[in-house]
């Protein structure tokens, strides 16, 4: 017997905005990332998503490097 059963939330339909290529809810008629911006507006949100993409990815690499070196010093003291 259990006695937590997680709740599942469901999970909205996801569609690709055209102008600013992010996902947003299908529940909304507009995308609600770029529908108040302009073309200025949208190349600069766009710049910025992509920006804190890359930042994050070298986190990522950050994470991996540090976690090799733990395994290898783990291995090194049981040697």
């Amino acid at each position: 017997m259990m006695l937590f059963t997680p709740m599942r939330q469901k999970q909205e339909k996801l569609k690709k905005c055209n102008r600013c290529l992010l996902n947003y809810e299908e529940k909304h008629d507009k995308c609600p990332h770029c529908r108040d911006l302009d073309e200025k507006g949208v190349i600069k949100l766009i710049e910025m998503h992509r920006d804190e993409q890359k930042s994050n990815s070298s986190l990522g690499k950050y994470f991996v490097l540090i976690s090799i070196s733990i395994i290898f010093l783990l291995i090194l003291s049981l040697i």
